[in-house]
């Protein structure tokens, strides 16, 4: 009787064993289910989101492509739409494209807006990524706000700006502007004092940095003075710059145009760089009614057009055709070399920084 009792008992320490070991590796296994249907999720979505990344890349060369061959706002719009029709061949959609133009005094924004999204089998996989692209269409004179005017005139300050003195910019340590501004009178940054301008900047008279000064201008600059810089300060403009009645560059300063440049009336010898200054242009430069020894270059000083160089009067002598600048050299580089021709500077193009990525 207690043998069997024994063999009750361990009969029933199987029966439990088993169950815990059953208990245990069921969930054992369902854990490990969870974990590979949790990490093939993850690959999922993050492979998704990299095939997002790549329908953002391919839209703005699509949008670069259309600006190059058709540079016209209503056929632009068309072909960017019929271009982004869904195409199988692409594991990748872009959707809700919305495109919008905004009237400024000084150029035309067209903002466009879309979700970038990848996918599996026509499932969506991955984040949504929302997009933003500005194009930027440069200040044209003869629009409405010059009426009467050609691109051969510097232009005028639009009414909007808003009006500052001499005395009340420029002369702090350090300074930030908001908005769209006119200095009425000359504009001075001497011995280190910096002056950041998240807006356009307008300069009657001159401009003068000195002594290791910065001034960064993150749309558009006008220069309707004469231009000083000197001892190692900095100019950088972000969008165009226009400059009128010459500029002084010596001692390494240097000034960076992310845009275009134009310049305006240039007789002789009134672009003077020197010791080491360099002038950078990102884009194109236009020189309107200017001699063709309106430049005076020694001693290691440079201006760099990584575009073409255009000119309306007479062509600038000692120009050197470079498909890119030098690191150090002395004289004008450019691209190509060209005369003016009507609508040039009128074009649609990307904006410096022009996109903007939102993951959701």
């Amino acid at each position: 009787m207690k043998m069997l009792n024994q063999q009750g008992a361990a009969l029933v320490i199987v029966l439990i064993t088993i169950t815990v070991f059953t208990i245990v590796g069921a969930t054992v296994m369902s854990s490990t289910l969870n974990t590979t249907k949790q990490t093939i999720i993850t690959e999922e979505n993050i492979q998704g989101t990299h095939l997002a990344e790549m329908g953002v890349d391919y839209y703005k060369a699509k949008i670069e492509k259309s600006l190059i061959q058709l540079n016209n706002l209503n056929n632009i719009q068309q072909e960017i739409q019929k271009a982004m029709d869904y195409n199988s061949d692409f594991s990748f959609k872009i959707e809700n494209i919305v495109m919008t133009e905004t009237s400024l005094p000084t150029k035309d924004i067209l903002e466009i807006t879309f979700d970038s999204k990848g996918y599996k089998e026509e499932k969506q996989i991955g984040k949504t990524i929302k997009g933003s692209i500005y194009l930027k269409k440069p200040f044209n004179p003869s629009d409405e706000e010059s009426p009467g005017e050609s691109a051969e005139n510097f232009p005028r300050p639009p009414t909007t700006y808003t009006e500052r003195t001499s005395n009340n910019i420029g002369n702090q340590a350090e300074e930030t502007i908001t908005t769209d501004t006119r200095v009425d009178g000359n504009l001075n940054l001497e011995t280190r004092n910096n002056l950041n301008v998240y807006a356009d900047l307008y300069v009657d008279g001159k401009t003068i940095l000195y002594n290791d000064s910065k001034l960064f201008i993150h749309e558009t600059g006008f220069f309707n003075g004469k231009m000083e810089l000197k001892n190692s300060s900095q100019l950088t403009v972000h969008n165009d710059g226009y400059f009128n009645e010459g500029l002084e560059l010596k001692n390494d300063g240097i000034i960076t145009i992310k845009g275009n440049a134009y310049f305006y009336n240039l007789i002789q010898q009134m672009l003077t760089v020197y010791n080491s200054g360099q002038i950078i242009i990102d884009g194109d430069a236009y020189f309107y009614n200017s001699e063709s020894n309106f430049a005076d270059i020694k001693s290691n000083a440079i201006i760099c057009i990584k575009g073409t160089l255009h000119y309306n009067t007479l062509p600038p002598s000692d120009i050197i055709l470079s498909p890119s600048c030098p690191s150090t050299g002395q004289g004008i580089y450019a691209q190509k070399i060209e005369p003016v021709t009507e609508g040039t500077n009128n074009q649609w193009n990307l904006s410096p920084d022009s996109l903007n990525t939102i993951y959701n």
